[in-house]
């Protein structure tokens, strides 16, 4: 008899919660498609990307080591805006020296921090780099790992780019060695094309 009777007691007691997993929220279409578009949506962090965009010159100077002497390089980049401006490309070759470059920047709207992506011929590496800009929205400062042949390992790194007017910015790079202290790596000066 209390067999009987506990059974349905059980099957009530742990049959309910089984069910109640079983209910689904409804999709919710419109939240879904408001929820993508708002993310997809390009705002004002991607606008302070704007005072890059178009045909530069460029003059860089890279340091191999804090006791070698700079390498020099001057070439040409051209910045445009792509996928209806939520990333800038970033197209650049080396004058006299082989050199190509090209890089993808955004500004990653859940994230709230710009990200980028960079190859060029001189590695076979991708480089990937996350970042904020200050509050003028003129000084861009960008973090990053990556693999340094020099050193025969992954290194951390920091770029910065200051925006001096519409038509300059610089670009300097910043290493640290294993073991050691943080060292300007490289430099690079941009001026618009007339």
């Amino acid at each position: 008899m209390f067999r009987r009777s506990i059974v349905p007691v059980l099957a009530l007691a742990f049959g309910l919660p089984v069910l109640a997993q079983d209910k689904k929220p409804a999709f919710d279409e419109k939240a879904a498609m408001e929820a993508m578009t708002k993310h997809a949506e390009p705002g004002e962090f991607h606008k302070k990307l704007e005072p890059m965009i178009g045909e530069w010159t460029f003059k860089a100077s890279f340091m191999m080591a804090p006791d070698q002497p700079a390498m020099e390089m001057s070439g040409a980049t051209t910045r445009k805006w792509i996928m209806d401006g939520r990333f800038m490309q970033d197209d650049s070759n080396g004058v006299g020296m082989p050199f190509k470059g090209l890089g993808i920047t955004g500004y990653d709207n859940q994230l709230k921090k710009y990200v980028g992506a960079w190859v060029d011929s001189m590695t076979t590496s991708i480089g990937y780099s996350i970042g904020e800009v200050d509050a003028a929205g003129k000084t861009f400062t960008y973090h990053r790992e990556e693999y340094n042949p020099i050193y025969g390992q992954r290194v951390k790194a920091r770029d910065v780019i200051k925006v001096v007017d519409n038509d300059h910015h610089e670009m300097e790079f910043y290493t640290i060695p294993p073991g050691g202290k943080e060292m300007r790596s490289g430099t690079i000066k941009f001026t618009r094309k007339k």
